[in-house]
């Protein structure tokens, strides 16, 4: 169910896109967009492990 959800605007949003840019302007920019998302993902998880870690070794 939560698939649909998130996935649901995606279509409208390709229709959206393809009517003022063209498909591989589209295309670059959903790339950018997924790569920063990855990249905040990443950075949140290292900073977790990290705090963890350090939280781990000062007995807290």
């Amino acid at each position: 169910m939560a698939d649909a959800v998130v996935f649901s605007p995606a279509f409208p949003a390709t229709a959206w896109a393809l009517g003022g840019m063209g498909p591989w302007t589209v295309t670059t920019v959903r790339a950018v967009l997924a790569a920063l998302i990855a990249a905040i993902a990443g950075i949140a998880a290292v900073v977790a492990l990290v705090c963890g870690a350090v939280t781990q070794r000062a007995g807290r």
